[in-house]
C-alpha cells in the first residue's frame, strides 16, 4: 500500500469512457449491416478496430513503421466499458477482451485499486429515469462488472456524467467510493467546517478530490462520496483540439496544469470519450503509449488511477453540485441541465429544429409506464418481488444456461412454475429490458429523430409494444403512438415519429425469417456444403419441372440466441428462391403441403396456410439485398475457382517469359493478371477462413509467395472482420499449444500477410506474436518450437531486441 507524501508530488489520471449504444436488431439479436461504416460490417466493428483493439496492443514504432515497444494502454488509464459494448467485444474479439480484463485485474493487484469502473447498464440519463429504472441500471451495471472482472467496482461512470443529488445518493447506497464529474457541475465548495463559496463557473480547483455529503433530512452524517472534477480545458483539448497528435506536446500540456508553488500532492485529471484515442483522432492510441511509457515519467509525473490516488489523498474539502434549471441535475454535454435528452435546449441542433425531443421523451415515458404497470401486475403472479426479480435479471442476460435459469426461479419464484409460466415470466422480463433500452441516451443526442440512434430506440419501443400485445394487452401503446406523431423530423421525407416507427415495423416484420433466408441462401449456394450447412438441416430435397424444392430446419438468429425454424425452399433456375417459415411444431403440416402436385399448387397452399411466413427477394431491405448480392458473387467465384486458377497460371507463366516484365508496355497484361490474382486470393482465403486447416493456410501462403515473386500486386486485403477471425483461430491455437505443429500455420499465415500486404491481418498477428514472444521469454520453448518462433520474429515487423536475443538462445537449446 503506497502513500503519497512529500512536496511537489505530481500525479496524472486519465479516464476513458468507452461506450457504444446497443446496436443489435431486437428481433434477431445481431447487428444489421451499416453501410456508413464501410469497409466494416457495422460501427461497432469499425470503432473496435480503430480504438478498442489498438489500445489493448498499443505500439511505439520507429520511422519505418516497425514495432519498438508494445503496451496495453488499459494498464495505465482509468476506464469503463459500457456493458452492452463489452459483451459484444467478448463475443467478437475475445483475445482483446481478455487483455482488457487482465489489465483491470493487474492494476488492482499492483496498486490495490483497479483502473476499471462500472457504468449504468445501457447509458440511460439517470436523473430523467424513474427511481426503479435508475436502481436497475446501476445494479445491472455492477452485476455485469463483477461477472467480468471478478470483484466489486469502486465507482460507476454516470452516462453523460448526468447527476443530481438523488443520483449520488443512489451511488452511496450501492457502496461506490467516488464519482467523476465535469467542473461545470460543481456549485459551491468549502473547506471542512468552513464557509461555502461559489464554484459554479467551472473554476473549481480540479487538482484535489472533494466530498459530497448527503444533507437530506434524516440522512446519516457519514453518507458521502468523493467527487473528482476533471480538468475541463485539458479534456477539451484532447477531445476536440488535436492534443493527442504528439506525445511530447501532450505531456507538456499535462505538466502545465499543475499549480506551481503549491506544496503537497496534486492530481491533474482528464476525462473523455475513450473513442478519442484512435477513432476520433487516428493513431492517438500510439500517442498515449509513448506518453505513458516515456514522456510523462520523464517530467516526473506519476500515472495513477482515481481509487489509488484517493486512498493516499482522501477528500477533505466539501462540494455541492448544481441542481440544474429544472431541478433534475446537470451533465457534461449539455449547458442546460439535462434538457438535451428531454427538449428545451439547442445543444447538438446543427441549425434544425429540436422540437421532436420533447414528444419523443413523452411518448417513451408513456410506453414505459404502460409496460411497468403490466409488469407489476403480471409478474406478481410468478415472483415474490417483481422488481427484485428484474434487478437480478442481469445474471440471466450474462448466462442463459438452464442451470442459471433454474437458480433464478428458485430464488425469485413465489411457487413452482410450469414451463409456460416460466416462458411468460421471461417474456415480461425481456419486455422490461427493452423498455430500458429505448431510453439509451444517444436517441436524443443528435440533431434529428430520423437518425439511426433515435430509430434504434424506436426499434426497442416496437419490441415493448409487440410483447405487450403478445401478453394480451392490445391497446397499451395507444398513448405512445399519439405522442409519437408530434415528433416532427427536419426532413419532409421522414415525416414524423409515427411514420418512422411504421416504416421500421414494416422493415422488421420478418426480421428473423429474413436473416434465416440469407443463411439458407448462402448454404445452398456454397460449393463446400460440409463447411456451410452447420446451421441448416435438409430433411427432403427434390427437383421437378425446373424447380428445386427443399424442406428442413434452420438455426435462426434471435435475441436470446439461435432457435429453430422449419422452412420450405423453392427455386426456379437462377431466380431468387421463395422461402416459407414456420415453427418446428408445424413441420408435419409443412410436409403435407410439400407433397402438392405442382410448384404453383405448393406455393399457393403455403401462402394460404396460417402461421407460415413468406420471404422473397422483394421483402429484403437494401442492405439485405446487398448482402445477398455478395453471397451470389462469392458463390460464383468459388464455383468457377478451377477456371480462375487455370487462367491465373497461364498469366503467371506468360509474365515470367516476358522480357523486361516490369516495363510499362506490359501494364495492361499485368492489370488483367492482377484481376485474376485477386479472385484467386479471395477463394483461397475464404477456404482458409472456413476450415483453419494447416493445408489451406499453406495454400494461401504459397499463392501469396508466387504473386510476390511474379511482382504482381493482387490488391487483395481481406475484410477487417475476416482478418480478425482467421488471426484469432490460428493465433489462439498457437498460444494454447506453443508447439511446432501449432506454430506452423501461424508462420504460414504471417508469410501470406506479408506477401499480400494484408495490413489488418498483420496487425492482429503481431498482437498474438507479442504474447507468444513474452511467453517464450518467461517460460522458454523446446528448441524446435523456438526456431519457428525465431522465424516468426524475423517476419513480424517487431524489433524488440530482448526477444530476439532470448529466442536465439532457445533455438540453440540454452
Amino acid at each position: 500500500m503506497d502513500k503519497h507524501h512529500g512536496k511537489h508530488e505530481r500525479f496524472f489520471a486519465l479516464h476513458a469512457h468507452f461506450y457504444q449504444p446497443p446496436r443489435e436488431n431486437p428481433w434477431t439479436g445481431r447487428i444489421d449491416a451499416q453501410p456508413s461504416a464501410w469497409p466494416f460490417h457495422d460501427w461497432n466493428s469499425r470503432i473496435a478496430r480503430e480504438c478498442y483493439l489498438p489500445n489493448a496492443c498499443a505500439r511505439v514504432n520507429d520511422a519505418r513503421g516497425r514495432v519498438l515497444e508494445l503496451t496495453n494502454n488499459y494498464l495505465h488509464m482509468n476506464f469503463n466499458f459500457g456493458p452492452t459494448l463489452f459483451g459484444w467485444l467478448e463475443k467478437n474479439y475475445p483475445f482483446y477482451y481478455a487483455r482488457i480484463v487482465k489489465a483491470a485485474r493487474e492494476s488492482r493487484e499492483r496498486t490495490g485499486h483497479s483502473n476499471a469502473i462500472a457504468q449504468g447498464y445501457n447509458h440511460m440519463i439517470m436523473p430523467l429515469a424513474s427511481f426503479q429504472d435508475q436502481l436497475t441500471q446501476a445494479l445491472w451495471g455492477i452485476k455485469d462488472f463483477e461477472h467480468r472482472f471478478g470483484f466489486k467496482p469502486e465507482s460507476m461512470w454516470l452516462p453523460e456524467t448526468a447527476a443530481s443529488d438523488d443520483t449520488l445518493r443512489l451511488l452511496v447506497d450501492l457502496g461506490m467510493k467516488y464519482v467523476i464529474l465535469s467542473p461545470y457541475q460543481a456549485d459551491k465548495v468549502r473547506p471542512a467546517g468552513g464557509e461555502w463559496r461559489d464554484a459554479s463557473r467551472g473554476d473549481i480547483d480540479t487538482t484535489r478530490p472533494y466530498l459530497w455529503r448527503d444533507t437530506q433530512p434524516g440522512a446519516a452524517k457519514d453518507r458521502s462520496i468523493a467527487v473528482f472534477f476533471y480538468d475541463g480545458p485539458l479534456s477539451k483539448a484532447a477531445a476536440f483540439e488535436g492534443l493527442t497528435r504528439d506525445s511530447g506536446v501532450f505531456a507538456d500540456r499535462v505538466e502545465a496544469c499543475f499549480k506551481p508553488g503549491r506544496t503537497g500532492p496534486q492530481l491533474v485529471s482528464m476525462a473523455v470519450d475513450g473513442e478519442t484515442f484512435g477513432h476520433h483522432h487516428k493513431f492517438s492510441d500510439m500517442t498515449l503509449a509513448h506518453a505513458f511509457l516515456h514522456e510523462l515519467g520523464n517530467r516526473g509525473i506519476r500515472v495513477v488511477n482515481f481509487g489509488q490516488y484517493l486512498r493516499g489523498n482522501p477528500a477533505v474539502d466539501e462540494v455541492m453540485i448544481k441542481t440544474g434549471p429544472d431541478g433534475e441535475g446537470t451533465a457534461w454535454s449539455c449547458a442546460h441541465g439535462v434538457r438535451r435528452w428531454k427538449g428545451g435546449c439547442d445543444c447538438g441542433g446543427e441549425g434544425g429544429s429540436l422540437n421532436w425531443r420533447l414528444p419523443l421523451r413523452a411518448a417513451l415515458n408513456a410506453l414505459r409506464d404502460a409496460a411497468a404497470g403490466v409488469y407489476a401486475s403480471e409478474a406478481s403472479k410468478f415472483f415474490r418481488g417483481p422488481w427484485d426479480a428484474r434487478n437480478d435479471y442481469a445474471g440471466l442476460l450474462l448466462d442463459r444456461s438452464p442451470e442459471t435459469a433454474a437458480a433464478f426461479f428458485q430464488k425469485h419464484a413465489s411457487r413452482e412454475l410450469n414451463k409456460s409460466e416460466r416462458a411468460r415470466a421471461l417474456e415480461l422480463l425481456e419486455m422490461q429490458k427493452h423498455a430500458m433500452f429505448m431510453f439509451t441516451s444517444c436517441g436524443w443526442f443528435f440533431a434529428d429523430i430520423s437518425r439511426i440512434e433515435a430509430v434504434q430506440n424506436l426499434r426497442y419501443a416496437a419490441r415493448v409494444a409487440e410483447k405487450l400485445r403478445d401478453l394480451g394487452f392490445e391497446n397499451a401503446d395507444r398513448p405512445f403512438l399519439s405522442l409519437l406523431e408530434l415528433a416532427h423530423s427536419n426532413f419532409p421525407e421522414a415525416g414524423d415519429g409515427l411514420k418512422i416507427y411504421g416504416a421500421l415495423l414494416g422493415e422488421n416484420a420478418l426480421a428473423r425469417q429474413k436473416a434465416a433466408a440469407l443463411i439458407i441462401a448462402e448454404a445452398m449456394l456454397c460449393v463446400d456444403e460440409s463447411a456451410c450447412l452447420e446451421a441448416v438441416t435438409v430433411h427432403e430435397r427434390m427437383s421437378r419441372d425446373g424447380v428445386l424444392y427443399l424442406r428442413g430446419e434452420v438455426a435462426a438468429p434471435g435475441p436470446d440466441g439461435d432457435s429453430q425454424l422449419a422452412f420450405c425452399y423453392l427455386r426456379r433456375g437462377a431466380e431468387f428462391p421463395t422461402m416459407f417459415f414456420t415453427r418446428p411444431s408445424a413441420t408435419a403440416r409443412m410436409q403435407e403441403l410439400f407433397a402438392a402436385p405442382s410448384p404453383e399448387d405448393m406455393r399457393a397452399a403455403l401462402e394460404r396456410e396460417p402461421g407460415f411466413a413468406r420471404v422473397s427477394f422483394d421483402d429484403f431491405s437494401w442492405d439485405e439485398k446487398t448482402l445477398y448480392a455478395w453471397i451470389l458473387a462469392d458463390a460464383a467465384r468459388h464455383s468457377h475457382a478451377g477456371s480462375i486458377f487455370k487462367i491465373l497460371e497461364d498469366y503467371l507463366y506468360l509474365l515470367s517469359r516476358l522480357p523486361g516484365r516490369t516495363s510499362s508496355s506490359w501494364a495492361p497484361l499485368r492489370s488483367q493478371a492482377a484481376a485474376y490474382a485477386r479472385q484467386a486470393a479471395e477463394v483461397v482465403f475464404t477456404r482458409a477462413l472456413r476450415s483453419a486447416a494447416p493445408g489451406d493456410i499453406d495454400k494461401l501462403a504459397q499463392l501469396a509467395g508466387r504473386l510476390k515473386d511474379a511482382g504482381l500486386e493482387a490488391g487483395f486485403d481481406p475484410s477487417p472482420e475476416a482478418s480478425a477471425a482467421l488471426a484469432n483461430r490460428i493465433g489462439a491455437a498457437a498460444l494454447a499449444a506453443q508447439d511446432e505443429a501449432a506454430l506452423a500455420p501461424l508462420l504460414s499465415l504471417m508469410k501470406a500477410a506479408r506477401d499480400l500486404g494484408a495490413h489488418d491481418l498483420t496487425f492482429h498477428l503481431q498482437n498474438y506474436l507479442m504474447d507468444l514472444f513474452e511467453a517464450a521469454e518467461k517460460r522458454g520453448l523446446p528448441a524446435e518450437a523456438a526456431a519457428a518462433v525465431k522465424e516468426l520474429y524475423s517476419l513480424s515487423g517487431i524489433i524488440i531486441e530482448r526477444f530476439n536475443s532470448r529466442l536465439e538462445e532457445l533455438a540453440l537449446g540454452k
